[in-house]
């Protein structure tokens, strides 16, 4: 590694040592960087920190990039508190909704082909979905929340059925009324994202996770992003919870491939942070297609939702960026696309958001916090 600068080893020493001898932490270094935005990074690191060590979360996985470069990445807490495994810049964590930003850019690619048209009815490409409303609503509207296909009932989110295609899932609520009139309104539902993946499949004529693979994950060296197959070893993947009065309890048995679109992939820290830069980069998609992705697609009063991104601004910064829910795990990514600037925040607690943590760290990078 090359020389770094003072505060850079300041920021080292924070990452590892932060939490003492009793929690363990990991950091490690990304490009190195000039000393005015040291200051901000060890700041920064310290805000996570402190994160940790007071929201609940059993542990953290963090990793920052400004001006288009990775400059942080490490971990605070535990990723397996019963065997005292450290947090790290590598542990792997489930990502929870984040996965629609990655599965949408996996449909737009179909998009920048010509295979996928956003308008057209989806039974277009499913002719297997009820007529009655498979005609009526369109990729986009799925894509933006505004088809009305509804979200889970019951105990669906903690469903425990493997399936072994996206095709199946569909089962579940294809049949059920929409909630209202496609693109009159928004309702966020992550079945719809179901819809997503088994559309984009058909477009590309294979496999939606081989779609996924060959189309985002590999062209950008995410080598740790996957769908979370239960049975899978999958290095460094963390332990999940949920926290009580008394302390943690391991989180229930899960098996998320009834949503792998929605919210069923796993990744580690630094690899969300390569996947939006690579979408800022052009890497994958077209400058159209990512333009339409974070143009938002909704109603007026309603949630401000593109094409799998919440749109917004930060101190008249432009933002991109999505929130996920997992059983026993939580995620934050937030994207500057303007700015270079980007964070995401894995947590391996059920109930522990981390989107205030991040929306505070990417407005230090900025240099805008307190303003």
């Amino acid at each position: 590694m090359k020389s770094i600068t003072p505060k850079l080893s300041v920021i080292f020493a924070l990452a590892v040592g932060a939490l003492g001898a009793s929690v363990p932490a990991s950091a490690q270094l990304g490009t190195p960087v000039g000393a005015p935005l040291a200051d901000r990074l060890e700041r920064a690191v310290e805000a996570l920190r402190t994160h940790q060590d007071t929201s609940g979360v059993a542990g953290i996985s963090a990793a920052m990039a400004v001006d288009g470069r990775l400059v942080w990445t490490g971990g605070f807490g535990y990723a397996d508190v019963e065997n005292r495994v450290p947090m790290s810049a590598a542990t792997v964590s489930r990502i929870g909704s984040i996965s629609k930003p990655v599965a949408g850019a996996a449909a737009m690619v179909m998009v920048d082909r010509g295979r996928l048209d956003l308008d057209a009815p989806v039974s277009r490409y499913l002719p297997q979905y009820p007529r009655a409303q498979g005609e009526r609503f369109t990729t986009r509207q799925v894509m933006s929340h505004t088809a009305g296909v509804r979200h889970y009932r019951g105990d669906e989110f903690a469903s425990r059925v493997r399936y072994d295609d996206v095709v199946a899932p569909m089962a579940l609520f294809w049949a059920d009324s929409l909630l209202f009139e496609p693109g009159t309104d928004y309702s966020y539902s992550t079945y719809g994202w179901t819809v997503v993946s088994a559309v984009t499949a058909a477009a590309a004529g294979r496999p939606w996770a081989d779609v996924l693979r060959d189309e985002v994950v590999r062209p950008l060296g995410l080598l740790s992003m996957q769908p979370e197959w239960q049975d899978s070893i999958i290095p460094h993947r963390a332990s999940y919870y949920i926290r009580t009065d008394d302390g943690w309890l391991n989180a229930p048995e899960v098996d998320n491939s009834n949503k792998w679109a929605g919210g069923g992939l796993v990744s580690n820290a630094a690899d969300l942070v390569g996947f939006a830069l690579g979408l800022v980069e052009g890497r994958v998609l077209s400058e159209a297609a990512r333009a339409e992705s974070w143009r938002r697609q909704t109603p007026e009063g309603e949630s401000s939702y593109g094409l799998g991104w919440n749109v917004a601004e930060i101190e008249g910064h432009r933002v991109v960026s999505h929130s996920g829910g997992s059983m026993g795990a939580t995620a934050m990514l937030i994207v500057l696309p303007d700015d270079g600037v980007v964070v995401s925040v894995l947590g391996n607690t059920s109930g522990v958001g981390h989107a205030g943590i991040a929306g505070r760290v990417a407005r230090i990078l900025l240099g805008v916090e307190g303003r």
